[in-house]
């Protein structure tokens, strides 16, 4: 493990779930102990997972979407939807060449609601079908229908990004989405069409009202692309301290090139959007051409730290993959809010005034056979990982850039 307090070269100007998401991925995944134990099984890739607080865990896989009590054994309910990738015939679309962003026709699976007084929790859906559609349907069964439904809210292509959040505001204390999606691909001749209308291709944020039927965009609910800013995978949203992030990347579909730096935009907890800055993310250090690539993010919010799992690109006409090519990075959320009050290359602002990108809190777990990986602070950083689970005695590589941090 390195660790680095190296700026970057300057760029331009939930409720608790009853178990970790990790949790049921992982068990998803395993074979089953015995063979008289029942065991639930996706006939499709699987495309989400969201666990409620009291109505089970949702998996979205092809086009159908099951609710799964905890053990995940029985399914309670199940939303079929008569569409390509349906619930038991094979799904064509192919894993994507590493360290592309795979495909999906699930887009977002948010429960919310969930615990307010008074109300019924809800679950909020967004496919690639009809034209990127959403769905908000009662959280405890499936088969009820939906309540409110719009189009052109999620991306609608397989391979399209899309994020998103649903949070409390405004006097009414009225539910919104806030999301994030990239609306426009490059669409062959022979494909069926589904990009927006022209007037909101340059759509890169929406905040939508999750109370009207349609899910329609607020009034000053839009931050825009600035022009000729190119495609943005946006990877994760989430709130924090008043205020909505979105990590993504720059990315061009075609080629399948990370074309900018990893930064996280910042909005509002509000009724409209917002735009309060973004911040370049620097996970460069150890590997001579960085790592563009943002492959996971996740908000630790006992510690105020956000983790992002970062690569450089490898593939045909590009280096092999080596113990470099990823690295995790923590970075403080209090240095990420304040570094992105004025600053934005990729959207449509009056604001100007850029400041330099963050220095990461931590970096590296490189991971190899027989390695073993811990986060363990000292003196001078984080404590360097060996092979056969040995840990290496802190060596002063470079001063810690926040010497007083607590353990973890």
């Amino acid at each position: 493990m390195e660790v680095s307090g190296r700026k970057a070269p300057p760029r331009p100007p939930r409720p608790a779930a009853p178990l970790p998401l990790l949790a049921y991925l992982l068990a998803l995944a395993a074979p089953a102990r015995g063979a008289d134990e029942p065991v639930w099984r996706s006939e499709q890739a699987i495309g989400a997972i969201a666990a409620s607080r009291e109505n089970g865990v949702f998996v979205a896989s092809g086009s159908c979407l099951d609710q799964l009590d905890y053990s995940l054994k029985h399914r309670l309910s199940r939303l079929y939807r008569d569409q390509a990738g349906n619930c038991t015939e094979p799904v064509s679309l192919a894993p994507p060449a590493r360290p592309r962003p795979g495909s999906s026709f699930s887009k977002l699976l948010l429960p919310y609601r969930e615990g307010a007084a008074g109300l019924e929790g809800l679950l909020l859906t967004g496919w690639t079908f009809d034209r990127g559609a959403c769905e908000v349907r009662p959280l405890g069964n499936l088969s009820r229908g939906s309540l409110r439904n719009g189009t052109e809210v999620v991306s609608c292509h397989p391979q399209g990004s899309t994020a998103g959040v649903v949070y409390r505001a405004g006097d009414n204390h009225l539910w919104y989405l806030a999301v994030a999606a990239t609306y426009v691909l490059p669409e062959p001749e022979t494909a069926s069409r589904c990009n927006p209308a022209a007037s909101d291709r340059g759509t890169a944020i929406a905040l939508k009202n999750t109370e009207s039927r349609s899910l329609p965009t607020q009034e000053l609910g839009r931050l825009k692309l600035r022009y000729g800013a190119g495609s943005l995978h946006f990877v994760d949203a989430f709130l924090w301290n008043g205020s909505v992030y979105f990590p993504y990347y720059p990315y061009n579909y075609t080629s399948g090139a990370a074309t900018g730096w990893p930064s996280m935009a910042r909005i509002a907890q509000s009724t409209e959007v917002l735009f309060q800055g973004q911040a370049a993310l620097d996970c460069g250090h150890g590997h001579p051409d960085g790592r563009r690539l943002l492959l996971s993010s996740s908000l630790v919010e006992a510690l105020d730290i956000w983790a992002g799992v970062f690569s450089a690109a490898t593939g045909e006409g590009q280096e092999k993959r080596s113990p470099a090519t990823t690295a995790l990075c923590l970075f403080r959320m209090s240095e990420i809010q304040a570094r992105a009050k004025s600053c934005s290359w990729d959207f449509e602002t009056t604001q100007h005034n850029c400041t330099s990108s963050l220095r990461m809190l931590s970096v590296g777990v490189r991971v190899g056979p027989s390695w073993s990986t811990q986060f363990s602070n000292s003196a001078f950083g984080r404590e360097a990982i060996e092979p056969k689970g040995r840990t290496a005695t802190p060596q002063p590589l470079c001063p810690h850039p926040y010497p007083q941090r607590q353990h973890m």
